[in-house]
This record gives C-alpha cells, sequence and structure tokens, in this order.
C-alpha cells in the first residue's frame, strides 16, 4: 500500500478545501488503456448475453422482467454458470437541494443552465427522442427502443421545463442516451472522446427480488446475500475506467434494497439455479437495515447516490432530511462510508414515454445529483478559463460543501457525507476563481508529505476534504462480509494547530449505527477533517 500524507496548520476559522487525486495517478486520460477496455468489454458483453437469454429461457428465469415497484429486471450475463443480472434503481429535487438558486432569476445572479455541457444517460434504453422536453438537445447514440425509466432519469436532469413541474438540474444540457447493455466499451469510448460526467440508475440486484426471487448463495450464507457490501468485478470495472479518465465523473444510484423481501415466510421463490425453493432467508438488511449496498455500488472512484425525501423550501437543519423507506444503507465490507451523498428520490415528477409521471427510488436521486454536478461543471468552465475540472475535485467538491444529515455530526453509513448543497458547492468554485487555497489540485508522491500553512480569520470552522482517484482493488473471492481492504493508495490528512493535532472522521462497520470519531482512516479515499 502507498502511503502519503496532508498536512494543513492553521489557525482556526477559514473554509478550505484540498484536492489530492494523484497518487501515482493518471494525470491525463489515458486513450489507449480506454481503447483496449473498450475492446474487451464490448465482445465479451454480445457474448455473454447471448448465453445468458438461452439458459434463462431453458428454466423459466425471466429475461427481461418490469417489476411491480416499476424498475425493470433483465440478464446480462451468465459467468460459471450463474446468471447475472441487472436492474433499475427506481422504485421536487431542484428546490431541495439549492439547484434553483443557480438558474437565472436565482438568489446567487450566477444564472446557470447546463449550456453547452453534455451529460451521459446509461439506462434500461433510450430517452424517448419524440418528447418535446428534450427537442434539439438529445442523442441516441446506440440505437435502443425508448423507456420510461431511461426518460424519467434523463428528464431529472436536464428536462427543458416545458412543463415547469418537471423542469431538470441543467435544463439547456445536450443528453446522450445508451442503453445499459454494453456501458462498460460504451463508457470507455465516451470518456476517451471527452464525456466529462454521466449517470446510471441501474446496476446488479443482491438479496431479494419482490418476493420470487433471492439472489444469495446458501453455500456461503442461508441468511443473507454475501452481494452486499461486496467489492466486486463491476466495481473494479468502473473504477478502472475512471482511473484512466480523471475527468469522468460517475454518478452511481445506491439501490433500493433496504427492506425488501417477504412480509412473512416461508414463500415459494426462485434460487440463482433456476429452481424453486420454499426456503426462508432474511429480508435484505435484517433488523437495522445496514449493510445493503450491493454490487455495483461499492466503487471507490463513482459518486454513489442515497435517496431521502424532497425538503420542501430547502434545507432547515439536518432533522429536515428525512431518508426514504428503501435507500440502502452502508458500509462497504471493508468499512468505506456509502453512500457517498444523497439526492431527492421520493415522489420525483419527470419525464416517461410521451408524457410525466412521478417515481420513487435511488435511481432519481443520482440523476439529480448528476445533473447538478453538471451545472458545477459548467461554472468552473466559466470562471477557470474553461478548464476542465477533475473527478475527483468535483466528489471533493459534492462531498466538502454537503449538509449535515443524520443524528449525528459527521458522515455516517445511512446518509454518507450529507445531502448535496449545489448552493454552496457553486460559492467553493467562484471562491477559487481568485483565492488558490479555496481548490488545490496536486501530485503526491509515495511517502511524501505535502504541508499547507494558512493564517485564518478567526471566526469560521476550519474544514479540510481530500479526494483521490484510487487504482481499482482486487475484488476477494465470494464470502460474507470479507475485511479486505481495497484501498491502493493511503493519504493521511491531518490538521496541527500548535501541539495539538486534528485527525479526520472515521466510522466503525463492526458498529454501523454509532456516530463518527475522529481516527486515521484506512479505507476510504476520501478523508475531511473539521477543526
Amino acid at each position: 500500500m502507498r502511503r502519503g500524507k496532508w498536512f494543513a496548520r492553521a489557525v482556526i476559522g477559514i473554509l478550505l478545501l484540498v484536492v489530492a487525486p494523484l497518487v501515482r495517478a493518471q494525470e491525463e486520460t489515458n486513450i489507449p488503456a480506454l481503447i483496449s477496455l473498450a475492446a474487451r468489454a464490448s465482445l465479451r458483453a454480445a457474448v455473454e448475453k447471448q448465453q445468458a437469454e438461452e439458459w434463462a429461457r431453458q428454466r423459466g428465469m425471466p429475461v427481461r422482467k418490469k417489476l411491480p415497484s416499476g424498475a425493470v429486471l433483465e440478464i446480462i450475463a451468465l459467468r460459471d454458470g450463474v446468471p447475472v443480472y441487472v436492474i433499475t434503481k427506481g422504485y421536487e429535487a431542484a428546490d431541495s437541494l439549492g439547484v434553483d438558486e443557480l438558474w437565472p432569476g436565482g438568489s446567487t445572479g450566477l444564472n446557470l443552465t447546463g449550456a453547452g455541457i453534455t451529460l451521459g444517460v446509461w439506462d434500461a434504453g433510450a430517452v424517448d427522442p419524440a418528447h418535446p422536453e428534450f427537442r434539439g438537445r438529445l442523442r441516441i447514440r446506440d440505437g435502443a427502443s425508448p423507456d420510461d425509466h431511461a426518460t424519467h432519469v434523463a428528464g431529472i436532469m436536464a428536462a427543458a421545463g416545458v412543463n415547469s413541474a418537471a423542469k431538470g438540474m441543467a435544463f439547456a444540457a445536450t443528453i446522450h442516451s445508451w442503453d445499459y447493455l454494453s456501458d462498460v466499451a460504451e463508457m470507455a469510448d465516451a470518456a476517451r472522446a471527452g464525456l466529462l460526467i454521466s449517470n446510471h440508475s441501474y446496476g446488479p440486484p443482491a438479496g431479494w427480488v419482490g418476493d420470487f426471487l433471492w439472489l444469495g448463495d446458501t453455500r456461503i450464507s442461508q441468511n443473507e446475500d454475501w452481494q452486499f457490501g461486496f467489492y466486486g468485478e463491476w466495481d473494479r470495472t468502473w473504477d478502472e475506467i475512471a482511473y484512466n479518465a480523471p475527468f469522468y465523473t460517475i454518478c452511481v444510484a445506491l439501490g433500493n434494497d433496504r427492506g425488501e423481501g417477504p412480509f412473512s415466510q416461508p414463500v415459494q421463490h426462485y434460487h440463482l439455479d433456476g429452481q424453486v425453493y420454499n426456503d426462508v432467508h432474511d429480508i435484505d438488511g435484517g433488523t437495522t437495515g445496514y449493510d445493503t449496498t450491493p454490487i455495483g455500488a461499492t466503487s471507490k472512484n463513482t459518486i454513489v447516490v442515497g435517496a431521502v425525501r424532497p425538503i420542501p423550501g430547502g434545507y432547515a437543519g439536518p432533522e429536515s432530511v428525512r431518508m426514504s423507506d428503501f435507500s440502502g444503507w452502508g458500509p462497504t465490507d471493508d468499512g468505506r462510508i456509502k453512500p457517498d451523498v444523497v439526492g431527492i428520490g421520493v415522489r420525483v415528477y419527470s419525464t416517461v414515454i410521451g408524457g410525466y409521471d412521478t417515481y420513487d427510488g435511488t435511481s432519481m436521486a443520482a440523476p439529480s445529483v448528476a445533473g447538478a454536478l453538471g451545472l458545477m461543471i459548467q461554472h468552473y468552465q466559466q470562471t477557470h478559463g474553461g478548464a476542465k475540472m477533475r473527478s475527483a475535485t468535483l466528489k471533493a467538491l459534492a462531498i466538502h460543501t454537503a449538509d449535515e444529515c443524520g443524528p449525528a455530526p459527521g458522515p455516517d453509513y445511512m446518509f454518507g457525507w450529507g445531502l448535496l448543497n449545489a448552493v454552496s458547492a457553486a460559492q467553493v468554485i467562484s471562491l477559487s476563481a481568485t483565492n488558490p487555497y479555496a481548490i488545490q489540485e496536486r501530485v503526491l508522491q509515495n511517502g511524501e508529505t505535502h504541508t499547507l500553512r494558512v493564517i485564518s480569520d478567526g471566526q469560521q470552522p476550519l474544514k479540510v476534504t481530500i479526494v483521490w482517484t484510487d487504482p481499482p482493488g482486487t475484488p476477494p473471492l465470494p464470502s460474507l462480509d470479507p475485511p479486505t481492504r481495497m484501498l491502493v493508495n493511503d493519504l493521511d490528512l491531518r490538521i496541527t494547530n500548535g501541539a495539538t493535532t486534528y485527525f479526520p472522521w472515521v466510522l466503525n462497520p463492526a458498529n454501523p449505527s454509532a456516530p463518527a470519531s475522529t481516527g486515521d482512516n484506512a479505507v476510504d479515499n476520501v478523508e475531511q477533517v473539521v477543526v
């Protein structure tokens, strides 16, 4: 494990964001690596899809199924004889996140619209090309058929506001739409071509799917699915893309698994061998709700988004942020903090094919964050001479300025680092145009220490956040809650004031409901110190 240290020596009192995204990482987009990844993934996806569909039909298992919740379940691969499914994660966001204050006429005077920014959408199908909310701003990239879920997600990100109640976050941005069947190859190609941000409101399901399918492995655990909290090949691949495309931000819906399962058991249901069983398994999350972050939402370099309820009138303290009934909670198996942030994912009104509808889910929360961050990309380019913001910088910005949520100060495994605050994030970008201490991007070599000395006004708390793009980890063998650390580069952040040293936030995965404390964080590629 490679180590490095950041020290900030300061008199208490200023707002400070330090971003350290590079520790022997890619300083620029690695074009050859992305080309190679795209070629391998494209060939594999087509072959695996055909084999998986044949396997499912032979056993009477679903190839593609729309669930009562509105989510889409689809088989995409067969690996080591085990089917791999993907599920979409849909079960007044602009006001709750403060995005409306960034629009023309908003209190900030920034007049951000998303114009000139391209937002990628990978989903269950294509965004409706005939919908008036996307006229002149939509490009279907792979010939997929229109899909309600994809159209709803895209509307949250960038609907024009023909219907003002459905106006998207970055309402003048361009949408590029793909389905998820060859996402890895397409993401690598899109990042190579300069795409800066995309949304992914889908991923591998885990645990119970309704009451008809349980996805665990009874050889590992009869009670719970080992895939919760596990860093799998899906996560490793997305970390690989992000590592080789350091300006490309991937926003991921965490999933809606918490509490899912039959109200009473036993019930007849399928296992992944295609057979019908009558055995008993815990509902997802058991009695506590923790450990409900599935494979596909445990990657290090993405922004994983959970879902909370709308906040009419906007944030008014931690107690104003109410958790949804379904959003998954951390920790990951190695104790990392998930979700990263939360967005609005309950009763979200947006576009569907030929009209509008209201959906619930982390599928709706993730695009609200992605759309808002699209505005941050626009604002950064406007204030920094057209420069691109690194994905680690954008993630640090989102985490650093998030509004406090939950029962205690600091991060937790329910809300992550808090509710995205678009106004505060934009203000830090504005500040960084004239104040070099607001945002810094540096290269930190193995074993090196960077020290930053700051004199403050002594009136406000001092907060320092660092985020770095970490190389992909190596998934362990399938097992229940393996504690193997996935972090490759372990940076340490400290603030010293005279003889006093302040440490970053840490959480205890063995007691996931415990409040955050401070200490040496050796698992996350995010560290934050507040004095």
